[in-house]
């Protein structure tokens, strides 16, 4: 993610990462209890995960989680990547950031933009990805590493296996 927002920044995308919730808390990055704690958390990831995409904290309650539809994919849990067009729709929804998902989508929206300034009409349109590729196992297992066993434990219980056997 970190260099798809290096380049498509300068392409005029905005990227933000908006911190909601620890989705599988383990012993050492646990679930927090207040707001104090969920910023410590967030700058914890910002600092591990070297992240420079700018980071918005949610309220505790999540209002932002909510709002943008928590519960209308499989597994409200989730973490999720969506992108926002310039009037302010959901275009594009997944439950874990694939970079090379997001790469298609955000090349697919500059042609269409271009279709639009050339004098094409284009229905609206929306994506909704709910399963993640296989190929992020080893990735997804070290960031929730990052939280401990715990947290592996709670994902292995909700989505299955990331371990190999």
């Amino acid at each position: 993610m970190e260099s798809l927002y290096q380049e498509y920044r300068k392409r005029g995308f905005e990227f933000f990462l908006i911190y909601t919730r620890e989705a599988h808390p383990g012993e050492t990055v646990p679930a927090h209890e207040s707001f104090e704690e969920k910023i410590q958390n967030a700058c914890r990831l910002r600092d591990e995960e070297k992240i420079t995409i700018p980071i918005l904290i949610d309220s505790l309650d999540g209002d932002i989680h909510q709002g943008y539809g928590a519960s209308d994919l499989s597994n409200s849990t989730c973490p999720r990547l969506q992108v926002v067009d310039k009037e302010g729709r959901i275009v594009f929804k997944a439950t874990w950031s694939d970079a090379e998902e997001l790469r298609f989508a955000l090349d697919e929206f500059i042609e269409r933009d271009g279709r639009v300034e050339e004098g094409y009409s284009l229905k609206e349109g929306r994506v909704e990805k709910i399963q993640f590729p296989l190929r992020d196992l080893p990735e997804r297992q070290r960031v929730l590493g990052r939280a401990g066993e715990k947290s592996i434990a709670d994902w292995e219980v909700v989505h299955g296996k990331i371990r190999e056997s």
